[in-house]
């Protein structure tokens, strides 16, 4: 089944996992309910503490899927826009010095002239930082021009774009609901911090 960030294949997060989660842990409480040697406070605490596994399972799922895809963003990026180039002191230098020039281009017919001289040029690092400043400033022409002699840089681009923003609220909404754990009826809808002192709770020899 597809992931809640199913625009990247290569992410490994998927529904089956949240999926099973919620089996584990409705199998557990139907176990601790079918016990009948554990008086109610004892219950309550053995599904507090299954619900609370459950739960924090869910959210290390999530946070590993959302880390995949920064961590893909900035692979992306990288590559996009030179930084995964040598990191020899020189060329460092040099793509800074470019992003530092491409900064300056406001206008995109400028710009245009400007990554004409550096492709002529042989410059990489400024025709590089163009290239960002075209995608920063949403310059469509110039981001074309850019891509039609380099297929590997345009694939990367349309692979950065179709990554989802999983800052926005409506991406948050989501991953709430995909990652949420539903909590056993037997908690009365107890807030997470109340849920935790109860799964925290020392029954000693109490059943």
């Amino acid at each position: 089944m597809p992931n809640q960030y199913d625009t990247d294949p290569t992410l490994v997060t998927t529904a089956d996992d949240v999926a099973r989660i919620h089996h584990t842990m409705a199998t557990q409480v139907e176990r601790i309910n079918a016990n009948k040697t554990l008086n109610d406070h004892a219950r309550r605490v053995y599904i507090a503490r299954a619900y609370a596994t459950a739960r924090d399972q869910a959210t290390a799922l999530r946070e590993k899927a959302e880390q995949q895809v920064r961590d893909r963003q900035a692979r992306l990026e990288k590559q996009l826009y030179g930084a995964a180039g040598s990191n020899d002191p020189g060329a460092v230098l040099a793509r800074r010095d470019a992003h530092e020039r491409a900064a300056q281009l406001d206008d995109p017919r400028e710009a245009s002239a400007a990554l004409k001289r550096a492709e002529r040029d042989g410059d990489t690092s400024m025709a590089q930082a163009i290239a960002a400043r075209a995608v920063e400033w949403g310059w469509g022409d110039l981001i074309n021009e850019y891509a039609a002699t380099r297929p590997a840089w345009a694939g990367d681009m349309r692979a950065l774009q179709e990554l989802p923003d999983i800052d926005s609220g409506p991406a948050k909404l989501r991953a709430a609901i995909a990652y949420g754990v539903p909590q056993p009826s037997e908690l009365n809808g107890l807030p997470d911090y109340s849920v935790n002192s109860l799964a925290a709770a020392d029954l000693g020899d109490q059943q």
